[in-house]
């Protein structure tokens, strides 16, 4: 045996790291190696007890390794390696190692895999089987493309360094090499065939270490199903990021209009980007969309429409603005003839409120209002017809001529409350004068006032009548009539306040001296909302002047139920007759 062969011997069977027991007597047992080679246990480690049986032998013997040698199969190299050499140098013989039993652990050190095959030629699990070149068994055969990417460790590569003092000789001479192995070995190596008969499935050109998850343990078609699903969702994904996005775009919309001359009509921009709801940034790329002027921020002034306090409002470019609506209204500097305004900002707030769906269970305030308005047309449509419109005007011709005649029946004949709305509108009480020629001497005057029921000049008996009711008998201003437009709006805007109800909020305003009626005010603030801001603001900047009275203001803003009234009067003066 060469002076290498130890060395060798050393490395397939390393020495155990445990102490081993005797069964009988429980001393320690020292261990041994054979150091003959007739039974093809050289190199092997075991223990035996000191003490005899009756029969002449150990009391205990135990196997420290197991029976292996290097495989049978040539490694799958270019070059001879060093196991090969040591092999043939040994002569170890191929066949014949089942005199042997197998044991339970696998012939690896620091291995702890109790599944080692009984027929396995390395007595070892299959992954260092695999590792040492594979065996006959079926499962530690290795398929030919793993024999191609994968060359078997060296056996001495895994045994324990047991003696590191130890200096190894000097490798032998290629040519020693290459007489000592067979034909086959020095040139390329031959591949073992499987001996099973089964079809043998070979896995594909596929890297086993290029990913953690182990694609050639399953075929292709499933690996390739799986990547087809996961691009698939991906693409969904993606898709469904790409909606929402654009959801979230057409939710953030901001509908502006702009005014840049008088007497033009408005320009219309929709923002989507460059701010988060409901806070709004007026930058020079929304003025130049809408044609208005621009400059340079915190220099360049533009107005916008204050909704909550109904007029424009002068800011720098560059403002935020909190919008209470998806809609803003600007206008340059001098700019107040704007003929759409009205028609646009009653068109933003119809849109705004939605009462085009009016329904019970989604818009039941909408739902009421359409039903009323359907009803109201009908009767405005029934009143218009020939026969009530002729019956009214006889009606009217019969009034006028018996009050002209008879001034007593015209109490008769006329409405009770507007008979009353006359005398409280417009009765003075009059006191004889001591001077006064008609009045005896002997007799005093009377104190209870006479009533005297002459009318007023001017024509202001048809505005009462139709445009307010009197707020009592008592002397002073009666309201609205008598009231600048800015004094009508200022208890409007108190009674909107939120903790207030409408007779605080009047009382608050004009103290107990003027009467305050609840149907007069709710028909008046219904006028006021209804009417156009345009119109309001107008007479609202006249101020306290004669161009600024709520009389005027009743007369250019007729009242939305007007026409209503008047068609249920014709109505029932037609079903009288």
């Amino acid at each position: 045996m060469s002076g290498v062969a130890p060395l060798v011997q050393a490395a397939l069977f390393p020495k155990p790291a445990y102490v081993a027991f005797c069964n009988k007597c429980g001393g320690a047992l020292q261990w041994q190696v054979v150091s003959r080679n007739s039974k093809g246990n050289q190199g092997r480690w075991y223990a035996k007890c000191s003490k005899l049986n009756d029969e002449g032998k150990p009391e205990c013997f135990k196997w420290g390794s197991p029976k292996s040698s290097p495989s049978n199969s040539p490694p799958i190299t270019t070059s001879p390696t060093l196991s090969s050499v040591v092999d043939e140098q040994a002569g170890i013989p191929e066949e014949g190692h089942s005199t042997v039993a197998s044991t339970s652990t696998c012939a690896i050190p620091n291995c702890s895999s109790t599944r080692v095959a009984a027929g396995c030629e390395h007595r070892c699990c299959r992954k260092h089987c695999l590792a040492l070149g594979g065996c006959t068994l079926r499962k530690h055969r290795m398929t030919p493309t793993e024999q191609k990417r994968h060359i078997p460790i060296d056996p001495i590569l895994l045994a324990q360094d047991d003696h590191p003092l130890l200096v190894l000789s000097p490798p032998l001479s290629t040519t020693a090499h290459s007489d000592a192995l067979p034909p086959a070995t020095a040139t390329d190596h031959v591949l073992s065939k499987p001996t099973s008969k089964t079809k043998e499935r070979v896995a594909g050109d596929v890297d086993i270490l290029a990913s953690t998850r182990h694609p050639s343990q399953m075929p292709a078609v499933f690996t390739q199903g799986y990547a087809q699903q996961e691009a698939l969702r991906q693409q969904v994904q993606a898709a469904e990021i790409e909606r929402r996005a654009l959801e979230c775009a057409a939710v953030n919309t901001i509908d502006t209009y702009g005014w840049h001359t008088d007497g033009h009509d408005s320009s219309t921009l929709q923002v989507q980007q460059g701010f988060g709801y409901p806070n709004l940034r007026i930058t020079s790329a929304i003025l130049t969309g809408l044609g208005l002027t621009s400059g340079k921020d915190s220099e360049h002034l533009i107005q916008y429409f204050n909704l909550s306090l109904c007029r424009w409002t002068t800011i720098f470019q560059g403002h935020v603005v909190v919008l209470q609506s998806p809609h803003i209204y600007l206008r340059n500097l001098g700019v107040t003839e704007m003929p759409d305004f009205d028609s646009v900002l009653a068109q933003s707030a119809t849109l705004s409120s939605n009462p085009n769906e009016p329904h019970l269970r989604h818009n039941l305030s909408s739902e009421r209002s359409s039903v009323r308005h359907a009803e109201h047309q009908r009767l405005i449509k029934e009143s218009r017809k020939p026969s009530h419109v002729s019956l009214d005007a006889t009606d009217s011709e019969v009034t006028s001529n018996s009050s002209s005649d008879e001034p007593s029946r015209f109490a008769t004949t006329t409405h009770t409350r507007r008979f009353k709305q006359v005398r409280n509108a417009y009765t003075q009480p009059t006191h004889p004068s001591p001077s006064d020629p008609s009045t005896p001497d002997n007799e005093s005057p009377s104190p209870s006032p006479t009533v005297s029921s002459s009318p007023r000049p001017d024509g202001i008996l048809d505005l009462i009548d139709l445009d307010s009711d009197p707020c009592g008998s008592k002397p002073g201003r009666v309201w609205p009539r008598d009231f600048y437009t800015v004094e009508v709006a200022e208890v409007f805007n108190a009674a909107s306040a939120p903790g207030i109800n409408a007779r605080q909020a009047f009382i608050q305003t004009y103290g107990p001296g003027v009467v305050f009626r609840p149907s007069t005010f709710s028909e008046h603030l219904k006028r006021w909302n209804t009417s156009p801001i345009t119109s309001r603001m107008k007479f609202m900047e006249a101020g306290q002047t004669d161009q600024g009275k709520y009389a005027l203001f009743m007369k250019a803003n007729p009242s939305p139920d007007g026409e209503v009234k008047a068609a249920k009067k014709r109505l029932a003066r037609s079903n009288k007759n």
